[in-house]
């Protein structure tokens, strides 16, 4: 009896799956907050125009090196969630991108976009 127990009480290998895969779906959707992607682009829309003091220069920078984390992220999480689900890479990300246009704002497909 206390042997069904233990089993019952512990999580299925199709369950520890899902919540991997739900962590990494999460990594795929993550993007700016609205005032945070405004203040990225008029940065670079100041960029373009040769606007910037330093001290915007260096936010610009920070932005983007965050954003490049971010694309190096969502690589690998596409990359394990290929893994997981048996799928080619390839294909799961042209997948993703077409279900995910559905719900996400645009914002967020470009950074999926450079993927």
């Amino acid at each position: 009896m206390v042997q069904l127990l233990e089993f019952l009480s512990e999580p299925t290998q199709q369950a520890v799956a899902s919540l991997e895969e739900v962590a990494l779906i999460d990594v795929l959707q993550r993007c700016l907050p609205t005032d945070e992607q405004q203040q990225l682009n008029e940065l670079r829309n100041r960029c373009e125009q040769g606007e910037l003091v330093k001290a915007e220069r260096e936010e610009l920078i920070q932005y983007e090196d965050q954003l490049e984390q971010w694309r190096v992220e969502c690589l690998e999480a596409l990359i394990e969630l290929a893994k997981l689900g048996g799928i080619a890479l390839l294909t799961l990300n042209h997948h993703f991108l077409r279900v995910s246009a559905l719900y996400m704002p645009s914002k967020c497909k470009r950074v999926l976009g450079r993927i």
